[in-house]
This record gives structure tokens, sequence and C-alpha cells, in this order.
């Protein structure tokens, strides 16, 4: 799917794509509009946990400044358990 701005893309086509592509290894949403940013992390959680209890091991979730850039760094370092990726999101 390459770069696309947020303002490039609609829910419903990043669902078309969660269907018809492979995942790609990173993907970015930003922007002030919240609704946007849930709706294409839940459409990526269910395509990559088709099995809940792989989301304990891979499910990596930091909240603003509550963690600090060498952590999350570290977090993509780490090898995925029992799931093809880690997810990993800072809300």
């Amino acid at each position: 799917m390459g770069i696309v701005k947020m303002s490039e893309i609609s829910i419903t086509a990043f669902n078309s794509h969660l269907k018809k592509s492979d995942l790609d290894c990173l993907y970015v949403f930003f922007g002030p509009e919240s609704y946007f940013h849930d709706s294409f992390v839940a459409g990526l959680e269910s395509k990559i946990f088709s099995d809940p209890s792989s989301k304990d091991f891979n499910f990596h979730i930091y909240y603003g400044t509550e963690a600090s850039l060498s952590e999350i760094l570290n977090t993509f370092k780490l090898l995925a358990g029992f799931a093809p990726v880690n997810f990993i999101t800072d809300t």
C-alpha cells in the first residue's frame, strides 16, 4: 500500500486493504480525529489476532508520555510469540 496520508484513505478503503492484502510492516496513524485512529487499529487487531490468546503476548499499548522512546523502540525489537507480528500502539 505504501505511504498514504490519513486524509487520503477512508475507513472503507483501509478495511478493503486489510481484506485483500498482506499486512505492511508499519502503519502510522496520526491526527486530531481519534475515531479514525480507533477504527483503523480495531481493523488491524481483528486481522492480526484471529486467536485472542495470542494478543496477550503481542499487543503493546503505550499512552503518550508515559513511555520513553527507548522503551517503545525496544518493543519493536521483540520477536512475536504465537502470532505473525507484534502490535504496538501509542495513544
